[in-house]
């Protein structure tokens, strides 16, 4: 019997590359829906595999992280989160918990800190792990249960 599969979405990584990668898309109103858009096609594409066993999409949680508390300066000079973009994160929430695929945000973390953990913790469960993201600082976490895939 093959080891059950978790898929871990960066969503917060995903819900960057939708809103930058895709044209502004709007519903009635002038509403942003491009990246609530996109991210239901990745979730239709993902649910097609049969490989996978388990799913959860992780975004940041709102404040600061324990970084901020060892480091002043960490990301002083990054651009707030998009008007438009964050108008959409509740939309993509509910896109998910529609689809059956939890949601963790933990205060205090960023989300590549919680996807690896999570990878680490089903691979410790002897769980394949696949993580979604193209953030490089998950690849400290690559194994032979953890990898990759977009």
């Amino acid at each position: 019997m093959p080891a059950e599969t978790l898929a871990i979405i960066d969503g917060h990584y995903y819900a960057y590359r939708f809103f930058f990668g895709m044209p502004p898309l709007t519903g009635p109103g002038g509403r942003p829906t491009g990246v609530t858009y996109a991210f239901a096609n990745l979730l239709k594409e993902l649910r097609t595999n049969p490989g996978i066993t388990h799913w959860v999409a992780v975004f940041d949680a709102p404040g600061k992280t324990f970084r901020d508390e060892l480091y002043s300066e960490y990301k002083v000079h990054r651009e707030p989160t998009p008007e438009p973009l964050a108008k959409q994160l509740p939309d993509v929430a509910r896109l998910c918990a529609a689809n059956g695929i939890p949601l963790v945000s933990t205060p205090g973390y960023e989300a590549d800190d919680v996807v690896a953990t999570l990878a680490l913790q089903a691979a410790e469960a002897g769980m394949e792990v696949r993580i979604l993201s193209k953030d490089k600082d998950l690849d400290q976490v690559l194994s032979d249960r953890i990898r990759t895939w977009d």
